[in-house]
């Protein structure tokens, strides 16, 4: 089972139009999400509190489905939409702030004046 934990940044979970659209970009799961419902309520009580919760464990123990189930269940609470951003195929920790921005639709701006 995951470790679950508040901390105090961002939400993270897609691709954005326009800021404000509301957009839900979730993957879609294979499977029912089953037997998790007290870490599922667990992390919505965390969430109402703090703008980040992280979830930590081993590999397959189930972080990204539950942070997708949760997602789901409170994207109506961020009217600036919900958005799932993979990092694991990442190797370079500089790259992560550019695809998160990237993949919420922002521009990177760095290099102009």
């Amino acid at each position: 089972m995951p470790d679950i934990s508040s901390g105090t940044a961002a939400p993270l979970c897609g691709r954005a139009t326009e800021p404000g659209d509301g957009q839900i970009s979730l993957p879609k799961p294979l499977t029912s999400f089953v037997g998790r419902e007290r870490e599922l309520a667990q992390a919505k009580r965390l969430l109402q509190d703090n703008y980040l919760v992280t979830l930590t464990g081993p590999g397959g123990s189930g972080k990204t489905r539950l942070c997708i189930a949760l997602a789901a269940e409170v994207a109506h609470d961020y009217p600036d939409g919900v958005y799932f951003v993979p990092l694991a195929p990442l190797r370079d920790p500089e790259l992560v702030p550019s695809t998160i921005a990237q993949n919420i639709g922002l521009q990177d701006a760095r290099d102009r004046p």
